[in-house]
């Protein structure tokens, strides 16, 4: 697994977030932000460095070659490599995890919510972005972009949809507090934003 991320690194990705965006989800999160806060899956450190401005965060990410990057991006923060499902701290180590947009591209979902729950401190928040699926995204997924989505080289390797998520996170022991969801035209699922609390 390592080997396939640091091949997606090398080829240098752009950043996916922009500017306006961002905004919007450090506006959204920021009552959910308690003392500190880890980012899984920090990548080239944007939005942990966005996250750092509002309380003291590190970040963690598979790929060596994200985290060179990040450390020269953003010397300031502490970064390190870790997997999600072999989060490099100790038990109840953090107030607040952030995993924007990486679960769904972790195979072992299990281990990886198991891992949140242990550096999570009790009645600390888990903050998860991921793209959201349902019936009517998935229609119009097999009608028009098929190949594009469920590309075999692709990096999405799970699929949530809100339920299925919930789900996951009340059965890894976690309490779903607040849930955002941004849709395209209104109607057709784009990401969603849940925070949950460890009990």
């Amino acid at each position: 697994m390592k080997e396939f991320y640091e091949r997606i690194w090398e080829k240098d990705p752009v950043a996916r977030w922009s500017k306006k965006e961002i905004n919007e989800t450090m506006k959204i999160i920021k009552p959910f932000l308690k003392n500190d806060c880890l980012d899984v899956g920090c990548a080239y450190g944007l939005i942990t460095n966005e996250l750092n401005k509002i309380v003291p965060t590190q970040g963690i990410d598979i790929s060596r070659t994200a985290i060179k990057k990040a450390k020269k991006n953003y010397p300031h923060v502490k970064f390190r490599q870790g997997l999600a499902t072999d989060i490099p701290f100790p038990d109840n180590a953090f107030d607040t995890i952030f995993a924007g947009e990486i679960i769904e591209h972790v195979l072992d979902v299990q281990k990886m919510f198991s891992e949140f729950r242990r550096v999570l401190k009790k009645n600390g928040n888990i903050i998860i972005i991921a793209p959201e699926f349902n019936f009517l995204k998935t229609l119009i997924i097999t009608f028009f972009y098929w190949d594009k989505i469920y590309d075999p080289l692709g990096s999405h390797i799970r699929y949530y949809s809100s339920r299925t998520l919930k789900k996951i996170l009340k059965d890894s022991g976690f309490e779903p507090v607040f849930e955002w969801r941004e849709k395209h035209l209104g109607l057709i699922p784009q990401r969603m934003l849940l925070v949950a609390k460890k009990p």
